[in-house]
């Protein structure tokens, strides 16, 4: 799906688990409770979409672009987002603490 373009689609909760969705254009979207686990979404357009409540755990967000982007409570759970264009303030959920150390146990014993 590299490149792939969706603007102004409705894509509510969608998966896109493990996905290449570099440059991908969403803009516009209904991407509401959509699952991005460990997508690469490297440089992905967003503007203006709706990713309420979408999954963004672990995710490649590196130089996306979410400005003017509905993004209440998006999680992005230890996701990659240097240089993620995101409004200041956006009502985003960051890394769970508590997660990050189960996730650390499971893969301490394999």
């Amino acid at each position: 799906m590299k490149r792939a373009r969706m603007t102004g689609a409705n894509l509510e909760r969608a998966g896109f688990l493990e996905a290449d969705l570099e440059e991908a254009n969403f803009s516009a979207s209904k991407l509401q409770e959509s699952i991005f686990q460990k997508a690469k979404a490297q440089r992905a357009r967003f503007v203006g979409a709706d990713v309420s409540y979408a999954d963004f755990s672990h995710a490649d967000l590196t130089e996306a672009d979410m400005t003017q982007a509905t993004c209440f409570r998006a999680r992005m759970h230890r996701a990659t987002v240097d240089g993620l264009k995101i409004a200041t303030g956006a009502p985003v959920l960051g890394d769970d603490e508590d997660l990050a150390r189960a996730e650390a146990f499971g893969h301490d014993r394999t």
